[in-house]
């Protein structure tokens, strides 16, 4: 069915026409290219109409309308859309109808008595006002004023209570939750200001409402009490969004009303969560809540006895923790809530970085195997990787950390290149020991043993084919990661990194075989062995030499690299057609090595490895 005979759709054909009207006759202005292309469009829409009109059939034309009774116009529907015979005069029908509802909205908009008046003449309400039809004709028309509706549907006559009903009765709230629900139902007016008429609007949608979702609210009063609560709640925080005032008691109210229901009744908000987070990130973009935070550092006292601000405070992280804690399915919903802790600036991050990292941790020891999705690993990994910046806590964190990878069952495609970016994150941490980098290392180094195992799980040519491609892009930034660690300043780390990488590249690990697409070796050895020879060349020859204790041991060990992982892997390289330009940097690399000098000479050391 064409969408401008549709009565909730604009006459996108009309519109276009005036637009191209007025673009092109336009009063004691110069000819210009838009206008010329104005007058083209004009023409070629009359054209169109021409040629429609001349191999247009005598059976499908258009029959005048004069509705003699009245006719629900929301139940017109078309017997045969395939049938031109059908549906020509059904569009037709349509189109005067939309064209009476305009015209009847915009008498509405002026007059609403003489608006109903003149649709009762065109037969597009009873003779006799009826509720439903009144109650539809708000509902299905598009172009009323939402003012004039909402004072309507709130007046105390008894016709109009009767229409605000059956208004109600319209909408299908099944499955929704209540703001959701109520959001949905105030989109088509605008809620009066009057205290009696708002209450009859809610007293209508609240009996609805329940009507549909007995099973989620006890009775409707408590369907009435909850609207007229987020009614009040939105229009308090939203006056304090405009006035940016924290002192006016109401205000302040409403924000720890908020607070209070999450610490309180947490365990039965579920999906409700997300629009708590979003009161409370608005707070945060307007300067609000991480000053309020920050200003009670380490305020214990009762919650009874403090202050508004002070209650607001404590109310906040009592929040978070309640948040952190959630027991119920780890839904996507609930993990993307936390992401206002990674919100934080930095020096509230710092004063609660313990409590949350410890929370964090017991959240994922508790319900690691309810997390399967990547966003969800996405905010606790990094909210754990964030640890590794703070000593006090970068302990606790590195244990979750261990909890994840150690145990075959928690790391999956979902989580393993987080993993692998959180643990190179650790063992690139300075104020730790270098058991613990190398401790992280060794993490990401038996990682290794996951991607073999889930390559040969895999059934199927096709999801082989995929899974393949996938492997080699976690293994790929794995041994991208192990590069970076490479440049370590730590002689002990740095050359740790370097054997964990020949390993990775040689898959010698516990007899891991990966079979790894083409493709991965060449970006392998151009973004990682390459790449990384050229760093340490350029570490050895700079000035700041001496910040790297015995570099000339890492050189060795890195063509030692180079060359066993080229012999072990050239029966395949030799198949790729890149091989030439593959060999040609191996040779470029030696060549550079074999005539490097360390702090002035030439090593004999790197001269030895190169045949």
């Amino acid at each position: 069915m064409p969408t401008w005979t549709d009565i909730n759709c604009n006459n996108v054909f009309e519109d276009l026409s005036n637009l191209l009207s007025k673009s092109a006759f336009l009063v004691n202005c110069p000819l210009s290219i838009m206008r010329i292309l104005a007058l083209d469009g004009l023409i070629a829409v009359i054209q169109g109409m021409a040629e429609r009109i001349g191999n247009g059939s005598a059976v499908l034309e258009q029959v005048p309308f004069n509705f003699e009774e009245y006719i629900p116009f929301w139940t017109v529907k078309c017997e045969d859309y395939a049938d031109p015979f059908y549906w020509v005069p059904f569009v037709h029908r349509r189109k005067y109808i939309k064209i009476r509802l305009m015209i009847g909205a915009d008498q509405f908009n002026r007059d609403p008595k003489k608006g109903l008046e003149f649709l009762q003449g065109t037969h597009l309400l009873t003779d006799k006002l009826d509720p439903q039809s009144v109650a539809c004709f708000f509902r299905y028309t598009a172009g009323l004023d939402k003012n004039l509706v909402g004072d309507f549907l709130g007046n105390h006559d008894d016709f109009c209570v009767q229409v605000l009903h059956e208004f109600a009765w319209i909408f299908d709230f099944d499955e929704m939750n209540l703001d959701t629900a109520l959001r949905l139902f105030l989109e088509t007016f605008r809620l009066p200001g009057e205290s009696q008429k708002i209450q009859r609007v809610l007293e209508a949608f609240s009996e609805r409402y329940y009507e549909e979702s007995q099973h989620i609210l006890a009775n409707k009063d408590a369907a009435l009490l909850l609207s007229y609560s987020i009614i009040s709640c939105s229009t308090q925080i939203s006056t304090m969004y405009n006035n940016i005032s924290f002192h006016n008691s109401k205000y302040l109210m409403a924000t720890i009303t908020v607070f209070t229901i999450a610490n309180t009744y947490g365990d039965y908000i579920r999906f409700g969560w997300r629009n708590i987070l979003d009161c409370i990130l608005r707070l945060h973009k307007l300067g609000l809540l991480p000053a309020c935070v920050a200003n009670d550092v380490a305020d214990d006292s009762d919650i009874s006895v403090e202050s508004g601000p002070g209650k607001l405070r404590r109310l906040c992280l009592d929040f978070c923790q309640r948040l952190l804690l959630y027991k119920e399915n780890l839904a996507d919903e609930l993990l993307r809530s936390l992401h206002f802790v990674l919100k934080f600036n930095d020096r509230v991050a710092h004063t609660y970085c313990e409590h949350i990292t410890q929370e964090v941790t017991r959240l994922v020891k508790a319900n690691a195997t309810h997390i399967r999705s990547q966003m969800g690993w996405h905010t606790i990994i990094n909210l754990l990787s964030i640890t590794a910046r703070h000593p006090e806590v970068s302990e606790t964190g590195f244990d979750a950390l261990i909890f994840i990878m150690s145990q075959e069952v928690h790391l999956s495609p979902a989580n393993y290149i987080l993993c692998a970016d959180a643990s190179r994150q650790f063992a690139e941490f300075w104020h730790g020991q270098a058991e613990r980098s190398l401790h992280a290392l060794d993490l990401m180094t038996g990682s290794i043993s996951c991607l073999s195992r889930w390559s040969h799980e895999t059934k199927g040519e096709e999801a082989a084919e995929k899974v393949s491609r996938d492997i080699g892009e976690m293994w790929l930034r794995l041994v991208q990661g192990l590069k970076k660690v490479c440049l370590d300043m730590r002689e002990e780390v740095r050359n740790h990194t370097l054997t964990s990488l020949q390993r990775c590249l040689m898959g010698v690990i516990d007899g891991v075989n990966l079979d790894l697409p083409q493709a991965a070796w060449l970006q392998c050895f151009d973004m990682v062995v390459f790449t990384l020879l050229d760093d340490l060349l350029e570490i050895s020859q700079n000035h700041f030499t001496k910040d790297y204790r015995n570099i000339e041991g890492t050189l060795v060990l890195a063509m030692k690299l180079l060359s066993k992982v080229f012999l072990q892997l050239l029966h395949d390289l030799s198949q790729l057609t890149t091989f030439c330009k593959l060999w040609l940097g191996v040779f470029t690399s030696m060549e550079k090595y074999m005539k490097a000098k360390i702090k002035g000479k030439r090593s004999e050391k790197l001269q030895d490895l190169v045949p």
